[in-house]
């Protein structure tokens, strides 16, 4: 039984999200069928960020909060890849990058 429900969600690509962000951060995943990513592990944050718009709110949401102020991310976006980001918040790398991808087809179709 589970009792720390800050710990996990339903689809447990988060865990470790407060649960207070958690209802905004769930994983966009509902399948879990691999297929190949558009998103490199070793891009860095920033190059996501210039290709992606709509992934700086979505990882200041998970907790990656030093994007939030333009100065620390100047500093850490450029350095911190999508890989480090998944293992400092911690996160299951393969749900972020798949809902990074699903974030740049819906960028891409909006354009």
């Amino acid at each position: 039984m589970i009792t720390n429900s800050a710990q996990t969600n339903h689809s447990g690509c988060y865990q470790g999200a407060p649960r207070w962000k958690r209802h905004e951060v769930e994983c966009l995943s509902t399948q879990f069928i691999h297929v190949p990513h558009t998103i490199d592990p070793d891009e860095t944050v920033a190059s996501v960020i210039e290709r992606i718009p709509e992934a700086l709110p979505f990882l200041i949401q998970l907790g990656f909060t030093p994007l939030a102020e333009l100065l620390d991310r100047e500093r850490f976006a450029p350095v911190f890849t999508i890989r480090d980001a998944a293992e400092t918040l911690p996160f299951n790398l393969d749900c972020l990058l798949t809902d990074l991808d699903r974030l740049a087809a819906r960028s891409f179709v909006s354009t």
